[in-house]
């Protein structure tokens, strides 16, 4: 899928500087960036803070862009989740967010999201080997996006079940994911041009219940 720039792993400013080192069009990714910003900017006001605060832009003008972007889907997933699943608590320290740079989906190979979603994971005191279903469920969303700003969710089943008659209760990992596609100009050996997602995933654990007939 390609090389993940996380908070998990860099600091928001070494985000940043890498992703602008993959950058050769700037006027093609600013394009895309602030599309990215306009379309996942959620309608209401949400009660988090974005990575990168209006107080705390940076001043380079590309690394602003970047910010925005990355600011709007961390923003969107979290309302989002709050909005989809609202009994369910997300801790804030349950959000992943950056960039993939290098972006170049493979049908049916999971592995380079499955790792990112497995470190995810383990970062938020969630179940790792969750991951691998996680990442069936998401990366063919990303890849039917059509390079549009876009948000999705869902969730898969724990090992956690508990059965006392007539009441089935099973914990799932609830998550939703926003991201946007934009271009960084150059081709790659394919001849193929080069890509990168600005990305944010939120996830918790929470419960369904449903009753035996």
């Amino acid at each position: 899928m390609g090389q993940f720039a996380s908070i998990i792993s860099l600091t928001r400013k070494e985000i940043l500087t890498l992703t602008e080192s993959h950058i050769m069009d700037i006027p093609i990714a600013t394009q895309d960036l602030n599309l990215i910003t306009t379309s996942l900017t959620p309608r209401r006001k949400v009660s988090v803070t974005p990575p990168f605060p209006e107080s705390d832009l940076p001043d380079d003008q590309l690394s602003k862009t970047i910010s925005k972007a990355i600011n709007s889907a961390y923003l969107e997933s979290n309302y989002l989740f709050k909005a989809i699943f609202p009994s369910i608590d997300l801790p804030l320290e349950n959000t992943d967010f950056g960039v993939v740079l290098n972006y170049g989906p493979v049908m049916g190979d999971f592995k380079s999201l499955t790792n990112q979603l497995s470190l995810f994971l383990t970062n938020s005191n969630l179940q790792p080997l969750l991951a691998a279903e996680l990442a069936k469920q998401l990366q063919p969303q990303v890849i039917a996006s059509g390079n549009t700003a876009s948000a999705t969710f869902g969730r898969v089943a724990t090992t956690n079940l508990k059965i006392d008659d007539p009441v089935i209760t099973i914990e799932y990992l609830f998550w939703v994911a926003a991201f946007g596609i934009f271009r960084t100009g150059g081709l790659n050996e394919a001849g193929e041009s080069n890509y990168a997602v600005v990305y944010s995933c939120s996830a918790a654990n929470g419960i369904l219940q449903s009753i035996m007939k």
